[in-house]
């Protein structure tokens, strides 16, 4: 079993980590998006003024230890122009420095679908997830995918940018 594992080792990485190979990680993602052009950095630091780019997208998905001040810094990087894609599962204890967070709930559609085309949706018209999570109430969020049982992905402007509020991060990752 050793020398298997050292010859094809197992998928592995923390969940919705650009780096995780498991099937809960973003790295298939991520390589998608570098193979489509897309100059895909990961950030090695906390999120802060001093660690964000000055322009681009930046993704947070399911964070671990994640700070109201590093939300903040988020919120800024947005408002001058950014774009951020944030979310997880329950997400609402540090999603509020992003702003009013919109309530979550677990559960959700398997097949979501676009409801208002956008930048972020892309050509997509149709999303499947893992059901794990949605969007009660949207506050003043724009949604742009949902499923029968709410919102799974929601649009805020702010400032000079946008944030997408992901309930569900599963249409992301490896597996799906």
């Amino acid at each position: 079993a050793i020398g298997v594992d050292a010859l094809v080792p197992s998928p592995e990485g923390p969940r919705s980590s650009s780096f995780a190979t498991s099937p809960e990680g973003i790295a298939a993602w991520a390589e998608l998006a570098r193979r489509s052009g897309h100059d895909v950095r990961v950030l090695r630091e906390r999120p802060s003024d001093d660690s964000l780019p000055n322009d681009g997208t930046v993704v947070l998905l399911d964070p671990e230890n994640f700070t109201r001040g590093q939300a903040r810094a988020l919120r800024r990087f947005a408002e001058h122009g950014g774009r951020v894609v944030a979310g997880g599962l329950q997400p609402s204890a540090w999603l509020s420095g992003l702003g009013a967070a919109p309530a979550w709930d677990e559960g959700g559609s398997d097949d979501a679908r676009v409801v208002v085309p956008s930048r972020a949706t892309g050509a997509a018209a149709a999303v499947r997830t893992a059901g794990e999570g949605h969007w009660r109430t949207g506050r003043d969020a724009l949604p742009i995918v949902a499923g029968d049982d709410g919102a799974v992905v929601l649009l805020r402007r702010v400032g000079d940018g946008e944030i997408a509020l992901v309930a569900d991060p599963s249409p992301l990752q490896n597996r799906l």
